[in-house]
């Protein structure tokens, strides 16, 4: 009996230290900043590496971006829409109530990752990109596919996580309590959750 208890111990002790450290995966993402936004209100807060997170106040939520810190010289659309699917639709970056969504269901949509771009040279590819999405129509067939199909560069990844909220009675999101979290940029391969 205590010879089996000794060989479990010695084969217990190198298994455990092998393993990663409990939750390495899911501790990927880093907290980089807590905030708050009421409705009407937009918010704009860096969050390091020359970016800044948006929340763009529109009449029934915000509108998510992470954007470079200075300007980029065609200016700073939300660039970081043709990274999140579906381009035309309801994604994570749409934190409303749009596409007929309910304030519930939008705030219930938690939490909320996505792709950003990290430079100026990857927010001008990625805004051209976005044109050909919605204009494919435009371009020959061959060259629409080829820029749609393949984001470039590496990527910015985060995690919206919306911790506390009151909706109206009217069915609005007053206003919301988040947390950013992001983790190291990695490259985007299509329709994968970052």
């Amino acid at each position: 009996m205590l010879r089996g208890s000794r060989f479990v111990k010695l084969w217990f002790i190198p298994a455990v230290l092998a393993l990663p450290p409990f939750g390495a995966c899911a501790q990927e993402f880093k907290p980089v900043l807590s905030g708050e936004v009421t409705q009407g209100e937009n918010f704009r807060a860096e969050i390091g590496s020359g970016l800044v997170l948006v929340l763009t106040a529109a009449e029934d939520g915000w509108t998510i971006g992470v954007v470079p810190k200075i300007p980029c010289e065609q200016g700073n659309d939300y660039a970081s829409a043709a990274l999140n699917v579906p381009i035309r639709g309801y994604n994570a970056l749409s934190l409303d109530t749009s596409y007929g969504k309910s304030a519930e269901e939008a705030v219930a949509f938690n939490p909320r990752r996505f792709w950003y771009v990290t430079n100026c040279a990857d927010y001008k590819r990625e805004s051209h990109r976005m044109v050909v999405s919605l204009r494919s129509y435009g371009y020959p067939e061959g060259e629409a596919n080829a820029i749609i199909g393949k984001p470039g560069g590496a990527q910015g990844r985060a995690r919206l996580v919306i911790l506390d909220s009151k909706i109206d009675a009217e069915g609005r999101i007053q206003w919301l309590r988040f947390r950013l979290d992001r983790a190291p940029p990695r490259r985007h391969k299509g329709l994968v959750d970052p």
